[in-house]
C-alpha cells in the first residue's frame, strides 16, 4: 500500500541491519547497493576498498526512477540511504504528493558518534568509510531537521515502527448499520433510489468505486461525489476507472480510455478540475474494518487473501485492478485462503455470481450501467443483508459488430463488394463469380459489414443468382470487441450450442441453375486443387446420392458446407489415425445475402436421409454461468499439448437468430473457440517452416513460454531444412514424441 519509510542515519548507524531484521529486503531501495551495481568497490589511497562516490547524480536519477515506478503500483516502499539534509528528505514530498503516499523517517540519528565509529570499524574494508564522513554525517544531523510534512518516529521505539508497518482494522461497531455501495458506472438515478432516505449520521457508507463511465449520468455522479467527499461518515474508494481516467483528467495528463474521452468527458464538462483533484486526494485504497466480531475487508476489485506479513505489503494496484485476471473466481478463491475474514468488492464478475458469492465473498459488480442492478450489502447486528435495485436509465453502447442483415438483392449486395477496396472478384467459368475479402483486409484485421461476408460466395452475374454460398467472416472469442467475453456475456441469447470443428478445409456445394449440376468450390474458387479433391471425393463415397442432393438444394435454393478432411493428401494440425478421407456436413446455408442457415434438428435430418457424417453438437449452456464455464475449461486445459482425442475446436451458435419458416435461423450469433491443443501445434507449424527456411529471426519467441515449446524448436534446429519444408507437422510431432518416448533422458 501507499506507505513510504525513509530510513536517516550516520554511516553505520543500523539501517541496513535494520531492513534484513525485519524482512524488509524486497522492498527496499539502497542507495549503496545502486551504487555498488554501477560501480564494483574501488581502491582508496590507504590501500583498503571503498564504494565509489563519484556517480551520485546518477545513482539517485535510478532511484527515483525506481522509486517512481513502485509508487505508481502503490507499493510499500522503504529507502535506505543517509538522509542527512533536510533538501534530501524534501525531494521525495512531491512523489508523495502525486501518488497519495504517507512518508514515515525512521530516524537511527541518535545512534551516539563512537558507537558509529566503532562499528565503521568492525565492517568489512569495502564498507567502510572515512571518518571524517561519518563525523560530518553526525553532526549535520544535529543541526538539520526533518521537514514538518513528514511523521519522524525513532528506530528504537519499538510501537511507534510497529504501527507505521502495519495496518490495524478500525472499529465500526459504534454505528447502527454500514452500507456497502458497489459500481456506479455514471448511474445517478438508481443510486438516488438507494440513497432515497439521505445520509444518516448514525450509519456508515462505503463506496467501492468505478463512479463513472459507460453510464449516462457521469455529470450528475461527479457532483454529487464532490459534495460528500468530507462526510465523516463516508469512505470512498479508488476504482481502476479513477485511477485510470479520472485522475488523469483532472490533473490535465493523457488520456487514454476511448469511452471516458469519448462519453463521459462531454458529460463532466464544466466541472472543477481542482475541486476533482481534491476528490482524487481523499479516494481511499481499502477500508478494513471490525464490527461486532466480524473483520471485513472492503477494496474495489478483490484480492486473493491477506498475506502473512500483512496488508500493508499489498500494493494498491492489486486492490484497485485486482488479484489475478478479470476472468478469475477471486470470490472462491478468497473463500478457500481466508476463514475469518469477510471480501466486499466490485469491479468483476464474469461468472455472474449473486452478491452472496461465496462463504465469505460479496460481490458488488451488478453490470448497472447496462441495465442491470445497483448492488448494495449492508450489516448491522443482525448480520449482511444484500440489496439490489434495478437500472432503468441507461443506453447500451454500440459495438462495431457487423450490421445485421439487410433486406438487399443480390444485385444490391454485388455492388456493395464491387465497390469495396477489401474485396476481390474472381470471375470463374459460365458467368460466375466469387467474391472474397483481400489477403490485405486478413492480414491488417480490417473488417466491416461489407467484407466480412465476402467470403465464398458465388455468383451468376448474369442472372444474379447465388449459385453456392458460405458463412460470413467468422471471428474468435476475443477477436473483436463483439466476441470479446465481457460483450458476450451481456449480449449471448441462450440457451448456446457448441459444436465440434473438425479438422480440415470448407468445401461448398452449391447448385448451378445455367447447367443443371452440382456447384463444386472450395474458399473463392471452384476450380483450385481442393475444389476437384471435393469433388472427387463427394462422388466417391456419395454418388448414388447425388442426384437427390442437387434437387433438394435446387428446390431449397440452398447450399451445404462440409468440412473435407484427406488426412494423406492434405494433413492440416489434428491427426486422423487409420481413417479414410471423409466430409462432414456443417450447415445448410440459404443461398441469400442475408446469413440463413438451417435449424440443427432438421440438418440431422437431412444428413441422415442422404447418408452423410454430420457436425456433433458437443454441448448445450442454458446461462452464462454454464457457458462461462464451459470456455474456461475448454481454453485453460493444462494438458494443452498432448491430448488424447484432440480437436480443432468448437463453432459456438446462439439463439439470437431470426427463425423463419420453422426452418432458416436468420443471422444467429456465431464464433469460434480453437482449443489449446490446436492452437500450440498451429504455431510449431509457423517455427518449423520458419526453420526450414532459414529465417530464425522472424519467430516471436517470447510466445515460447512452455518446455515443450523450446525441446521442439530444439530439436527442429536439428533436422535437415529442405526435410523440414517438405514435411507435414503431424509427421514431425510423431516423429518428436517418439524419440521421446525412446529415451526419457532425451538431452534437449
Amino acid at each position: 500500500m501507499r506507505q513510504l519509510l525513509i530510513l536517516r542515519g550516520p554511516m553505520g548507524s543500523g539501517k541496513s541491519t535494520w531492513v534484513r531484521e525485519h524482512g524488509l529486503e524486497h522492498y527496499t531501495l539502497s542507495s549503496d547497493e545502486i551504487r555498488l551495481l554501477v560501480q564494483s568497490p574501488v581502491l582508496l589511497e590507504d590501500g583498503t576498498r571503498g564504494i565509489s562516490q563519484k556517480n551520485e547524480k546518477f545513482v539517485w536519477e535510478i532511484l527515483f526512477s525506481v522509486l517512481e515506478e513502485r509508487m505508481k503500483a502503490g507499493e510499500f516502499t522503504v529507502v535506505d540511504a543517509t538522509h542527512a539534509k533536510t533538501s534530501m528528505i524534501s525531494r521525495y514530498k512531491k512523489l508523495c504528493t502525486q501518488y497519495k503516499y504517507r512518508a514515515t523517517v525512521i530516524d537511527f540519528s541518535s545512534v551516539p558518534l563512537e558507537e558509529l565509529l566503532r562499528r565503521n570499524q568492525q565492517r568489512e574494508d569495502w564498507k567502510r568509510v572515512p571518518e571524517i564522513a561519518i563525523r560530518n554525517s553526525f553532526s549535520r544531523m544535529t543541526t538539520e531537521r526533518v521537514p514538518n510534512w513528514v511523521n519522524v518516529v525513532d528506530y528504537d521505539d519499538r510501537d511507534l515502527v510497529s504501527k507505521a508497518m502495519t495496518y490495524s482494522p478500525k472499529d465500526l461497531s459504534d454505528y447502527k448499520k454500514i452500507h456497502h455501495i458497489g459500481d456506479i458506472h455514471g448511474c445517478y438515478t438508481v443510486l438516488m433510489e438507494y440513497l432515497k432516505d439521505g445520509f444518516k449520521d448514525d450509519e456508515y457508507y462505503i463506496f467501492v468505486g468505478d463512479y463513472l463511465d459507460r453510464g449516462i449520468e457521469n455529470g450528475e455522479v461527479l457532483r454529487f461525489l464532490l459534495e460528500i467527499k468530507n462526510k465523516p461518515n463516508v469512505v470512498l474508494l479508488e476504482g481502476n476507472h479513477e485511477s485510470k481516467h479520472l485522475k488523469a483528467w483532472a490533473h490535465d495528463e493523457p488520456i487514454y480510455g476511448q469511452v471516458f474521452k469519448n462519453s463521459t468527458m462531454p458529460q463532466i464538462e464544466g466541472i472543477s478540475k481542482s475541486d476533482t483533484r481534491q476528490l482524487w486526494r481523499r479516494l481511499a485504497q481499502i477500508v478494513h474494518y471490525t464490527y461486532n466480531g466480524k473483520q471485513v475487508l472492503v477494496n474495489h476489485a478483490g484480492i486473493s487473501k491477506i498475506p502473512s506479513s500483512g496488508i500493508l505489503f499489498v500494493a494498491t494496484d492489486q486492490f484497485v485492478s485486482g488479484v489475478g485476471g478479470y476472468e478469475t473466481d477471486i470470490d472462491t478463491v478468497w473463500s478457500e485462503n481466508e476463514k475469518e475474514i469477510y471480501q466486499i468488492h466490485g469491479h468483476r464478475n464474469l461468472w455472474d455470481l449473486p452478491i452472496f458469492a461465496s462463504e465469505r465473498s460479496f460481490n458488488l459488480e451488478g453490470g448497472v450501467e447496462k441495465g442491470g442492478y445497483l448492488r448494495v450489502v449492508t450489516l448491522d447486528k443482525n448480520g449482511f443483508r444484500a440489496h439490489e435495485v434495478k437500472n432503468h436509465v441507461f443506453s447500451l453502447r454500440e459495438s462495431n459488430k457487423p450490421l445485421p442483415s439487410q433486406n438487399m438483392t443480390v444485385d444490391e449486395m454485388v455492388e456493395y463488394f464491387r465497390n469495396h477496396e477489401l474485396v476481390v472478384e474472381n470471375k470463374l467459368d459460365d458467368n460466375i463469380s466469387s467474391f472474397s475479402f483481400t489477403r490485405k483486409a486478413f492480414r491488417d484485421r480490417n473488417w466491416d459489414a461489407v467484407n466480412a461476408r465476402a467470403r465464398g460466395i458465388f455468383v451468376n452475374t448474369d442472372t444474379n443468382k447465388i449459385v453456392a454460398r458460405s458463412y460470413d467472416k467468422m471471428f474468435h472469442i476475443n477477436e473483436r470487441e463483439f466476441t470479446r467475453i465481457g460483450y458476450l456475456k451481456e449480449n449471448l441469447v441462450f440457451p448456446v450450442k457448441a459444436y465440434e470443428k473438425v479438422n480440415g478445409y470448407l468445401g461448398i456445394l452449391g447448385y448451378n441453375e445455367q447447367t443443371d449440376e452440382l456447384f463444386f468450390s472450395s474458399k473463392n474458387s471452384n476450380r483450385s486443387q481442393h475444389a476437384q479433391w471435393f469433388r472427387e471425393l463427394f462422388y466417391k463415397n456419395h454418388g448414388e446420392q447425388a442426384e437427390s442432393i442437387k434437387r433438394f438444394l435446387k428446390e431449397n435454393n440452398a447450399s451445404m458446407v462440409f468440412e473435407v478432411v484427406l488426412p494423406t493428401k492434405d494433413p492440416h494440425i489434428i491427426e486422423y489415425k487409420d481413417h479414410d478421407d471423409f466430409v462432414v456436413l456443417l450447415d445448410i446455408i440459404k443461398n441469400t445475402p442475408e446469413f440463413a442457415c438451417m435449424s440443427y434438428e432438421k440438418l440431422v435430418r437431412i444428413a441422415k436421409e442422404f447418408g452423410l457424417f454430420y457436425k456433433r453438437l458437443s454441448f448445450i449452456a442454458n446461462d452464462w454461468r454454464e457457458f462461462y464455464k464451459w470456455f474456461r475449461d475448454t481454453v485453460d486445459k493444462k494438458d494443452f499439448a498432448s491430448e488424447e482425442f484432440p480437436l480443432e475446436g468448437y463453432v459456438i451458435q446462439d439463439s439470437s437468430g431470426e427463425v423463419r419458416d420453422c426452418t432458416w435461423i436468420v443471422a444467429p450469433f456465431m464464433a469460434k473457440v480453437k482449443t489449446p491443443y490446436y492452437d500450440f501445434w498451429k504455431f510449431m507449424r509457423s517455427v518449423k517452416d520458419s526453420v526450414g527456411k532459414g529465417k530464425e529471426q522472424n519467430i516471436n519467441t517470447s510466445a515460447m513460454w512452455s518446455e515443450l515449446h523450446n525441446e521442439f524448436f530444439f530439436w527442429l534446429k536439428q533436422q535437415d531444412k529442405e526435410y523440414l519444408l517438405e514435411t507435414d507437422i503431424i509427421t514431425l510431432r510423431n516423429k518428436f514424441q517418439s524419440g521421446k518416448s525412446k529415451n526419457s533422458d532425451l538431452s534437449l
